[in-house]
């Protein structure tokens, strides 16, 4: 049996170097605290992985959560898949291989099961069959704009598959204050759907605001900004409309975990380094050109900011390093890992009792 009794944050977090860096660095307290939601993807490739096996990342991933219970799922995100992944998401026969992973790899894992779109309801209740006898709880990961949802419940409440169920509703990118209003209309329009449904244990909603770019039209300025993370505001407010009972399902804050959720295929060639510095709703930043001091002044910058409260975590020792002229990494790789590290690590501590 999973013990869930500590969780309370769903993190999404991929495999992808730039986002497990900072996820491999959560101290072990806030890892206890946490039922990620994790992303396989492809490994770094190299000369002897060229096609980027993704037992790796899964190897990777148990070295970081051990025995604790998180969310399975597979990255969509075309820039991080292969042949494997692929497999994965293939819909052939109930998403035959998808079960057969899971079967074969982790005790603590918590499936999620995939569905077409349309949805199609032979195909997912074989799945949902098949995995319902692995772990007897699984996840669903439903998007906000699936206009089949009411279909999708329909067949969870017809069915005579006995297990439990994560649901997860997820809006992806929530571009400014109207979209997070909006998608949290819509989850509260689904969670009456499914309130008929029982054996449903944990709820929550995943959203992100951070943007593509800090300086997209709407965002922050050239040398500095503050983001809102409408998320927060999100779960706090749905959270707020599902009064807790005893019989109804725990509701667990959810989020991308401060990561823009959408693919990004490009090259970035002309980047100006930057330092964020994630709060309990805002995400405030520094950024300078190389030439003009570049990481270094954009951390001392930061550390200056009356609004900095460092956190004892592997983020904020970045930033104290860069402030010091010792910064420990030079890329956007880096600092994106350090954001994700110092965002998960707050939001535990805003989460936690007392």
């Amino acid at each position: 049996m999973i013990d869930l009794s500590r969780v309370l944050y769903c993190p999404v977090v991929s495999t992808r170097d730039a986002e497990f860096r900072g996820f491999s660095e959560l101290s072990k307290s806030t890892l206890s605290h946490l039922l990620p939601v994790v992303e396989l993807t492809r490994s770094r490739r190299s000369k002897l992985n060229a096609n980027g096996d993704i037992h790796r990342s899964l190897e990777r991933l148990l070295e970081v959560v051990g025995n604790l219970p998180f969310i399975m799922d597979v990255s969509s995100s075309e820039s991080q898949q292969n042949s494997q992944t692929a497999e994965l998401l293939s819909p052939e026969n109930g998403f035959e291989a998808w079960c057969k992973f899971v079967a074969s790899n982790v005790p603590s894992a918590i499936p999620v099961v995939h569905f077409l779109d349309p949805f199609d309801e032979g195909n997912f209740l074989v799945q949902l069959e098949r995995l319902g006898k692995v772990s007897g709880l699984v996840a669903l990961r439903i998007p906000t704009w699936f206009d089949d949802f009411p279909a999708l419940m329909s067949a969870l409440s017809t069915s005579s598959i006995q297990c439990d169920f994560i649901l997860l509703l997820d809006a992806a990118f929530v571009r400014g204050e109207a979209e997070a209003n909006a998608a949290l209309t819509r989850m509260l329009e689904m969670y009456e759907v499914l309130r008929s449904q029982t054996s449903v244990r944990f709820v929550s909603t995943l959203a992100s605001a951070f943007p593509s770019s800090v300086v997209d039209p709407g965002y922050g300025g050239d040398e500095h900004g503050i983001l809102p993370l409408h998320e927060v505001m999100i779960s706090r407010k749905f959270a707020e409309k599902i009064p807790a009972t005893q019989d109804g399902p725990k509701v667990l804050y959810g989020d991308y975990s401060c990561i823009h959720p959408l693919d990004f295929q490009g090259t970035v060639t002309n980047w100006v380094p930057r330092v964020d510095c994630p709060l309990d709703e805002i995400v405030f930043y520094r950024r300078y050109r190389r030439h003009e001091g570049g990481y270094v002044r954009a951390a001392k910058a930061v550390a200056d900011d009356a609004m900095y409260r460092p956190l004892e975590c592997w983020g904020c020792e970045q930033i104290s390093a860069a402030a010091r002229n010792d910064p420990q990494g030079r890329s956007p790789s880096f600092w994106i890992s350090v954001r994700l590290n110092i965002h998960i690590e707050r939001q535990v501590v805003r989460l936690l009792p007392g």
